[in-house]
């Protein structure tokens, strides 16, 4: 009998350095949701030009690094990819320019596991200088990719606290409390019964643990979908 080969994963962190500063919590969110037959490798972009992901034009510069990346792992014999941002810098290039290889963005995995599992999802992100409902250019870029992935009546808000995604890594005390915050605004007032929580399982377990909703997290989101497209693939051959 031919032995099962694992299917194998390229769970991105799509900045420069992304290891160094991402790559234990987001190790630590992969070894409790990938199953047994599953390898999930980590990687990031060496040669991307940010080591961090807060406006368009950090995602734009990131973008054709990403789909260097699925190139070549789809060369190296990966299953499947991830885009490990939630603005999917590059979705639509990276699946353009490579061949088999699946392709998932936290965005789009995040949106369309919320909408089997609730009615209406919100967004909690880092925010920089805005707290609460966020306005300007990464509201509007957030609106275009979910526009795109067809899911604008499921959507009800995109919220933020005052701070960069680095504070998540530096594990800040007060941003459990300050992410609840947001999120019990994102029910009561927002109408929201699944919310998109942000951070190392330390915010994401708070969350769930302080909320009567669902608190979903991308890349267990990425990582879950692309593993049921491989194997929903591999079933037809």
């Amino acid at each position: 009998m031919t032995e099962k080969k694992p299917i194998r994963i390229c769970q991105m962190i799509a900045i420069r350095d992304g290891l160094e500063s991402w790559g234990k919590i987001t190790k630590e969110i992969v070894d409790g949701i990938a199953g047994p037959d599953v390898e999930v490798i980590i990687q990031d972009l060496p040669e991307a030009p940010v080591t961090t992901i807060m406006t368009i034009d950090d995602h734009d510069q990131v973008a054709p690094y990403n789909v260097k990346a699925a190139i070549q792992a789809e060369k190296d014999g990966f299953d499947a990819i991830t885009t490990g941002c939630l603005m999917d810098p590059g979705l639509d290039a990276m699946r353009e320019q490579t061949e088999k290889i699946i392709v998932v963005g936290d965005c789009e995995a995040v949106m369309h596991i919320g909408s089997m599992i609730g009615r209406k999802i919100s967004l909690l992100l880092p925010g920089k200088e805005q707290s609460g409902l966020l306005k300007g250019e990464k509201e509007e870029m957030y609106f275009e990719l979910i526009r795109n992935y067809g899911f604008m009546d499921k959507f009800c808000s995109l919220r933020g606290v005052p701070t960069s995604s680095l504070d998540f890594v530096a594990n800040r005390n007060d941003l459990p409390g300050l992410m609840l915050e947001q999120a019990k605004l994102a029910v009561h007032e927002d109408g929201a019964d699944v919310i998109m929580g942000y951070g190392g399982l330390d915010v994401i377990n708070f969350l769930r643990k302080n909320l009567s909703v669902p608190v979903l997290e991308s890349i267990e989101c990425t990582i879950v979908l692309a593993t049921a497209l491989v194997q929903l693939r591999n079933s037809q051959h």
